[in-house]
């Protein structure tokens, strides 16, 4: 039994997609969401829904019940970073007491000297849930994804074409944008093929690229 969390995510809910798409049968998916009332598609699609949340420990000992493989999708909090931290190991240290065979964690790619980067507190996040879930004794594989294509516009600001200005600071910085859409296909791919025990992946663009060109 697969088990994906913030199923009803953009994430989540593409993964769940792609598994469908490879022919997973719909009794083997089961689907963490914190509302259940927001799930509807998921239930007509003969996904059992499981109700849970991060913060909820109990919560998840429950969900986990019977999972063999779970998807963590990694959490998307908008208060203190340190708060994702404490999400990621409440589901892993959850999905160890029930047994969970195999934990695929979607983390985000990094450099030599991010520590130094805007974003370190962030990097550092994904950093300390991979050591945990690797001490966990669990399998794991992990799935170091590139920044969204999807949050170009979010950087660059909607009314970019208007103002000719670029919302946030870019200066020469490059990134290998990447589809959400393809990651979470990659993440499906892991899920139900095999050869992925202890490894880690990095998934992004083959060609970085920067806001100046």
């Amino acid at each position: 039994m697969i088990l994906v969390t913030g199923a009803t995510g953009q994430f989540g809910s593409k993964a769940i997609e792609h598994l469908l798409n490879k022919e997973v049968n719909p009794s083997e998916i089961s689907a963490l969401v914190r509302d259940a009332g927001k799930a509807k598609s998921l239930i007509e699609k003969g996904i059992q829904i499981k109700e849970g949340d991060y913060t909820n420990y109990n919560s998840m000992v429950k969900a986990f019940q019977g999972i063999d493989k779970l998807l963590l999708v990694s959490s998307n909090d908008r208060e203190a970073i340190e708060n994702r931290t404490v999400h990621h190991k409440n589901a892993i240290k959850a999905a160890k007491e029930v047994g969970v065979k195999h934990i695929v964690y979607t983390s985000f790619v990094r450099k030599p000297g991010f520590e130094d980067s805007a974003i370190a507190d962030f990097q550092n996040s994904h950093l300390e849930t991979e050591r945990y879930l690797k001490d966990s004794g669990i399998n794991y594989t992990i799935l170091q994804n590139g920044i969204y294509a999807e949050m170009i516009l979010a950087f660059v600001g909607d009314k970019v074409a208007d103002t000719k200005t670029i919302l946030f600071p870019a200066g020469e910085g490059k990134a290998s944008w990447v589809l959400r859409d393809e990651l979470a296909e990659a993440a499906a791919h892991v899920m139900v093929t095999e050869g992925h025990k202890n490894k880690t992946y990095t998934l992004t663009n083959t060609e970085s690229v920067d806001f100046k060109s």
